[in-house]
């Protein structure tokens, strides 16, 4: 079953800006940072299902290495889970 998603314009500006801080940073930290989402999309698209919900349908998968957390919602149609990316922000608590 192949699984993709559909990433909302403010998730992708999010991770931009994630991406930006990191290599100001320093060079060559946005590579892990993205390296790090793209396991979590990764795990996502395998097994949506599997991470808790936090809100109604929307669910949180948190990055490995990264004080980030992916939201999304596992939309079924058809048989076929496909998960929509709705933001990406850093968990309550963390600076």
């Amino acid at each position: 079953m192949s699984r993709g998603f559909i990433v909302r314009p403010l998730a992708e500006a999010d991770l931009e800006d994630a991406a930006r801080w990191y290599e100001d940073e320093r060079a060559g930290l946005a590579e892990r940072f993205f390296r790090d989402v793209d396991r979590t999309f990764a795990r996502i698209r395998e097994r949506p299902f599997q991470f808790p919900t936090v809100a109604g349908e929307v669910r949180r998968a948190l990055l490995h290495t990264f004080p980030y957390a992916v939201y999304f919602r596992a939309l079924s149609g058809g048989g076929h889970s496909r998960p929509t990316l709705a933001c990406l922000v850093r968990p309550v608590g963390l600076r």
